[in-house]
């Protein structure tokens, strides 16, 4: 008849470019996609993201159609501050045009939202420590979104589990590795020789939003008294600027077990108290290298190395 209204269901459908779990505060493209069972073209008609409570998280338009399907181009939705399940709801709202009235159309979104993650790692500790003696580990945290993480806690726990040392990191970000949020700590060395495996612990902490503590394990020989001071200044072959967060290591030739390793500091120097003997000395850092088969330790000892590309490891040069 003339001026009947005719209606048409609608089915609305959300594409997720991602797993259903996301961290707070993350930012999580959609694209919704809305099927009418006629056929209609529904460009430039809305949609809305509804949250859990109903309020609108996002009103964006169809933009293209083809076949029985309008959709959406890829848009994005901020998830909420509190950690936990969440069920929202995509809506096609109910329309008429041109003698064509459109049902409403809803479809579920459901995901979970969790903490922030975080990443630890071991920037300088000694290998091997005198036996019972005071030694200084430095740990970098990062988290996943750049926040500021210092003034948190980390904590130092031995093979058994128990707690040996705590620090709290600083105010200062590492230049190398890049934006880690840096700790020094102090622990004191076991009280006999051997290999020794300890963790690292982020805590997790009342920070807002809300992150995940995280670990990492780190292992050293413990040794006697160590007789000489080695100093490793590092440049780069091709710049002559020194290289920071590079790894020197002097392995005794002789090889028992265990090798001397430290990290240079912003000034490309490392230091490594080492017995006196007879060394293999590898210095990488900023994908170069640099190798020396033996390094004759009879005292104080200083050694420039400039650390180049090579093709081929270490034991084939």
């Amino acid at each position: 008849m003339p001026g009947e209204i005719q209606t048409h269901k609608t089915d609305p459908s959300v594409v997720v470019s991602s797993p259903a779990e996301f961290e707070v505060g993350a930012d999580v493209a959609l694209k919704v996609k809305v099927t009418c069972e006629s056929g209609c073209d529904l460009k430039d008609e809305v949609v809305r993201v509804l949250a859990q409570d109903g309020t609108v998280v996002k009103e964006v338009k169809l933009t293209t159609h083809e076949g029985t399907v309008s959709q959406t181009d890829e848009f994005m939705v901020k998830m909420p501050p509190k950690v936990g399940a969440n069920m929202w709801k995509v809506v096609f709202p109910a329309s008429e045009k041109a003698g064509v009235k459109h049902e409403e159309g809803s479809a579920p979104l459901a995901f979970i939202v969790k903490p922030h993650a975080t990443s630890l790692a071991v920037l300088d500790a000694p290998d091997p420590v005198a036996i019972g003696a005071d030694f200084k580990i430095k740990v970098g945290v990062k988290c996943s979104h750049g926040c500021k993480l210092s003034g948190r806690d980390i904590e130092v726990y031995d093979v058994r589990g128990e707690k040996v040392a705590s620090g709290r990191v600083g105010d200062i970000q590492s230049a190398k590795p890049a934006s880690l949020w840096v700790a020094e700590v102090t622990a004191k060395g076991p009280v006999s020789e051997g290999r020794y495996r300890w963790t690292v612990r982020f805590l997790k902490s009342d920070l807002e939003p809300p992150h995940e503590g995280t670990f990492r394990t780190f292992d050293f020989g413990v040794g006697g008294a160590t007789e000489c001071l080695v100093t490793v200044e590092v440049t780069d072959n091709e710049t002559k600027a020194p290289v920071p967060a590079a790894t020197v290591l002097l392995r005794p030739t002789l090889y028992r077990g265990y090798a001397y390793s430290s990290t240079t500091n912003d000034g490309g120097v490392a230091r490594l108290s080492v017995d006196k003997e007879e060394y293999q000395l590898y210095v990488a850092g900023g994908g170069k290298e640099y190798f020396r088969p033996i390094v004759n330790v009879e005292g104080n000892m200083t050694f420039k190395v400039e650390i180049i590309t090579r093709d081929r490891p270490p034991w084939e040069w």
